[in-house]
């Protein structure tokens, strides 16, 4: 019995396959390669329109307690010509939220 490659094989089984299979040999590394071009393409396009995370500075901590509190805390000096934006939801049943540091 003849040893024969892999590389071997797949090359006989497309050229005894018919036509059309054929055609779907040629096309699907094509086609894989052009989905990944451009899977990367947007990738790259949505990494560039992040936001920059590190420019900002950390105004709010919020700790939630064991006993199923939350505790707000304000960082930095308060600038009353600055305000910052705090948007909490309504407190759901059971909650409490204390606010601190905010003197």
């Amino acid at each position: 019995m003849e040893d024969a490659s892999f590389l071997q094989n797949l090359i006989e089984a497309y050229s005894n396959s018919s036509v059309g299979v054929q055609i779907l040999w040629a096309l699907s590394p094509t086609t894989t390669l052009f989905l990944l071009i451009i899977a990367m393409g947007v990738w790259t396009r949505m990494r560039e329109q992040e936001p920059d995370i590190e420019r900002g500075e950390l105004i709010y901590s919020i700790h939630c307690r064991a006993d199923s509190t939350l505790r707000v805390e304000r960082h930095g000096h308060y600038r009353p010509h600055e305000p910052a934006l705090l948007m909490v939801a309504p407190p759901m049943q059971g909650w409490q939220v204390p606010l601190y540091g905010m003197d």
